[in-house]
């Protein structure tokens, strides 16, 4: 009886360690933009090139930042 329970209580501890495990990227990631993080860094995606407008007016195109770091904030406003 009793090694049925051990036996028992091994399986329940497996199953949730192999539980956590897949639920986690093999134990890599804890919250959900751990995750997200992981999966950009697994499948970066392309941004398109495209024409925007700066602070001062001037249009500029994504590709003249080809292979640099670039911050865009992208503010929406109605009138």
């Amino acid at each position: 009886m009793r090694a049925g329970f051990f036996l028992l209580l091994a399986s329940i501890v497996a199953a949730g360690i192999a539980t956590l495990g897949y639920g986690t990227e093999g134990f890599r990631v804890i919250t959900s933009e751990g995750a997200r993080r992981l999966a950009v860094e697994r499948a970066p995606k392309t941004v398109p090139n495209v024409s925007l407008i700066d602070q001062d007016g001037v249009s500029f195109s994504l590709d003249d930042y080809r292979g640099k770091v670039l911050l865009i904030e992208f503010i929406y406003t109605s009138g």
